[in-house]
């Protein structure tokens, strides 16, 4: 549901039916004796009340909400709310879920005698702040409390220098540990709670000094070796939530990650599968044909460092969880801050864009067009900014890679003659024009620095070949279906601009 919201914000494709049966299918999920989200019993799977499921129900329904403000998707997240905190185990200073899952009436002892780790029912953390932003419970604020405590004190799951502890399958899982302590640090930001904020900023760079690369592997679990889509999605999520709170700077980071291996962990070129052929009709639990058109488009949950196929399946997750990576980051990718100068457009990810101004009120989306943003990166370094309404300051974030002896600012339209600048302002990373006016064009040109690196992924070294911020050759290749085949021959081509493709 979150993913095909996200997805349809992004491209400006209408909604269709599709979106509605999902509605309609997750709505039926939920109990409206206990208000939790339910797996449908079948004869291969019991009904059960999963709490890693519970997080990603409750996100579906908080953006269904905040979507279109529907009294159903609300009625729905305040029972479930209601439910979560009733069948929590209080344990006086803290609260938890001890177990995977609850089948009605009780925790189910599965398995036997072990408690499920924390980031299992933490990942809670991550959707109960937003919905008690939303709500104004004081009751959800005072359950948060606890439950980050368990997390955070009680725990020792996550180490003092930000470890996360390895175990069997999933039991270090990232991923949900990631959006957990990104829930964490938002709850610490909200509450003034810096120390909150310097144990997530302790978890993120601990992930990222030992289980990422620059490029955007993400290990799916601490000790593992397979990059699952969502892995890079929570990686987006936690780096932006500590920038919310003035501790880290991910803007360099992300656009690696988004650039290279979360474009190539999607399903696109699929010659590599055995065209399926149907051996018996489609049953309720399994189905032979389309199986092709149902993967393309979709991101993988197995892949590796340099292989889409890490393991002989496909797991379904990462197809909401690759929608998540791109949505984060483009939802961050401009702001605009109060300046001594009037307000500033500041530009942090460069990506085709049209640029609108603030919103009047949290509810409107239909503002005025301040900007166009047109790219030629990753293959030129040219970025060109078409102003539609004054601008009083244009921050315009560099990628990392950037040649800045060779930097151009050029100025045309307005009927002035053409200022052509050999060394712009910048303020950190970001290049500086002041008081832009409607119908001017900006132009930056720069030259995009090669490199090499050796990036180490579960213990193998890769040997990168760099553009800029993008990939063009990874080696040693994977031995089912490398990553970036086709890419330092595409970074070769010269790029053809068509009109703006997203609102």
């Amino acid at each position: 549901m979150e993913g095909l919201i996200l997805a349809r914000r992004m491209t400006g494709i209408p909604m269709d039916s599709r979106e509605s049966l999902l509605r309609g299918y997750l709505a039926g999920r939920f109990d409206p004796r206990d208000g939790l989200c339910y797996t449908q019993g079948t004869e291969w799977t019991p009904r059960r009340a999963c709490f890693f499921s519970q997080s990603t129900a409750m996100m579906g329904l908080l953006r269904w909400y905040r979507e279109t403000g529907s009294p159903e998707a609300r009625r729905l997240l305040d029972r479930q709310a209601d439910g979560l905190l009733r069948v929590a185990v209080d344990r006086g200073s803290h609260v938890c879920f001890p177990k995977y899952e609850f089948d009605g009436e009780k925790y189910v002892n599965e398995p036997r005698d072990t408690e499920a780790p924390p980031w299992y029912g933490g990942r809670l953390i991550l959707p109960l702040v937003d919905y008690w932003q939303l709500s104004g419970r004081e009751d959800v604020r005072a359950f948060l409390d606890k439950l980050v405590r368990h997390v955070t004190e009680v725990s020792t799951f996550i180490k003092p220098d930000g470890e996360v502890e390895r175990g069997d399958g999933w039991w270090g899982h990232l991923h949900s540990t990631q959006d957990m302590v990104a829930g964490i640090c938002e709850y610490g930001r909200l509450t003034g709670r810096r120390g909150l904020v310097e144990w997530a900023r302790r978890v993120y760079e601990w992930i990222g000094r030992t289980h990422t690369t620059r490029y955007g592997w993400v290990a799916d679990v601490s000790g593992g070796r397979i990059c699952e889509s969502c892995s890079i999605a929570s990686r987006v999520r936690l780096g932006l939530a500590l920038w919310r709170a003035g501790v880290a700077d991910p803007f360099d980071e992300i656009d690696r990650h988004v650039r290279n291996q979360l474009l190539e962990n999607q399903f696109v070129d699929l010659d590599f599968m055995a065209r399926p052929v149907p051996a018996t009709p489609r049953t309720e639990r399994v189905t032979y044909a389309g199986v092709d058109r149902m993967i393309r488009g979709t991101f993988q949950c197995w892949g590796t460092a340099n292989d889409l196929i890490g393991n002989e399946d496909v797991e379904g997750c990462g197809t909401g969880g690759g929608v998540q990576g791109l949505a984060l980051a483009w939802d961050a990718q401009y702001d605009w801050q109060d300046h001594p100068a009037g307000r500033e457009l500041r530009v942090h990810l460069l990506f085709n864009r049209r640029l609108r101004s603030p919103p009047a009120s949290p509810l409107t989306t239909g503002t005025p067009l301040a900007a166009e943003l047109w790219s030629w990166l990753p293959n030129q370094g040219r970025v060109a900014v078409a102003a539609h309404l004054p601008l009083a300051r244009l921050a315009l974030r560099l990628p990392a890679g950037t040649d800045e002896t060779t930097l151009r600012l050029i100025r045309t339209g307005t009927g002035k003659p053409s200022l052509d600048y050999p060394a712009p302002p910048l303020d950190g990373c970001y290049l500086i024009v002041t008081s832009v006016q409607p119908g001017e064009r900006i132009e930056l040109r720069f030259a995009l620095q090669k490199s090499e690196t050796t990036e180490t992924a579960a213990g193998v070294r890769y040997r990168a070949s760099w553009q800029g911020n993008a990939i063009r050759s990874l080696e040693p290749p994977g031995a089912k279906v490398p990553l970036y085949r086709q890419r330092a021959h595409q970074l070769d081509q010269p790029v053809s601009l068509t009109s703006p493709r997203y609102p």
